[in-house]
This record gives structure tokens, sequence and C-alpha cells, in this order.
């Protein structure tokens, strides 16, 4: 993208295993800001809440600098709660979350995305594309 944003598609698929090597992924990329924009893991079932708030803390843990969720399930608010101290925020459609990050993105950010294919996040990040 241009003005040195990178954005780490990783919209697919989403599990705890792969959610929280992704957000060490991202944390391990050499940028100015690390911001995380996450979704819901589907099909976890009753461990579902735990699971999400693991990787809020995990983003604690490393210290990124801004977390946005689209928490289209009531688990998926649980990253927030674990992420402590980050900056957060979480949404309820694709359009506000779009909008939001468009307005804080700025150079040297190194931005991911991922969720659950289902969740639709992919269409956040081809709108970043196509914008930017």
């Amino acid at each position: 993208m241009a003005n040195d944003i990178v954005v780490l598609d990783e919209t697919y698929n989403a599990g705890l295993e792969s959610m929280l090597a992704a957000v060490q992924m991202l944390k391990e990329t050499p940028g100015k800001r690390h911001i995380a924009v996450l979704g819901t893991m589907k099909e976890l079932g009753e461990y579902s809440p735990q699971l999400h708030r693991q990787v809020g803390e995990k983003g604690q843990e490393l210290g990124l600098d801004m977390l946005l969720v689209l928490a289209d399930e009531k688990a998926t608010q649980e990253i927030a709660k674990g992420a402590g101290n980050i900056a957060t925020e979480c949404f309820s459609d694709r359009a506000t979350l779009t909008t939001k990050l468009k307005q804080i993105m700025r150079s040297g950010d190194r931005i991911l995305c991922k969720a659950s294919n289902s969740v639709g996040l992919n269409e956040v990040v081809e709108e970043l594309v196509v914008s930017g």
C-alpha cells in the first residue's frame, strides 16, 4: 500500500493457535505502530469467550499499539476485555470499522486483519487496499 502502510491479510480462517501466531507475526513486522483488526473465531463452542479473551491477553503481552474488534458475536467482545490497557474499540459492523481504520491509519503502520472467513473482514482489507 501507499504511505508505507502494510496490511497483513489473514482473513481466511481463524482458530486460537493461528490467531496467536498472527498477532505475534504482526508484532515482529518492523513498523511504527502495530494495529490488530480482529474478528470472531467461529465454531469454538462453550470455550469461545475464554479463547477470545486469550487473544486479547496476547495482544497486551506483546504491547500492540491498538486493537479494533469486529464483534459480531458476544464472545468476540472478550478480545477487548483481555487486551487490558491497549487502546481498544469494538464495532458491530464492517462499515463503521473500516471508516475508523481509514481515519487512524498513518505512515509506518502495520495492520493485521484476522477472523474466520464468514466474518467478512476480507471486505475491510479490500476497501483499504482500493482506497490506499
